[in-house]
């Protein structure tokens, strides 16, 4: 495993979030699964100050335009 140092986020700077999941499979299962993804996401955002512009949640992966 190589070790990688993490990119520095400035502030101010849009950013493209995406994350898939392992060999294609589903990651929201039920309504309830994308309902606690955007509640969780949405204290994180607040408690970090991230600006959500749009996001996009699928059966496999998700999307998320953040400043």
């Amino acid at each position: 495993m190589t070790n990688k140092k993490r990119p520095v986020l400035k502030s101010g700077i849009y950013y493209h979030l995406y994350q898939r999941s392992f060999n294609k499979d589903d990651i929201f299962l039920s309504a309830a699964d994308a309902i606690l993804f955007i509640t969780i996401f949405r204290k994180y955002s607040l408690l970090y100050n991230i600006n959500t512009l749009a996001f996009c949640l699928m059966d496999n992966h998700l999307h998320a335009l953040c400043k």
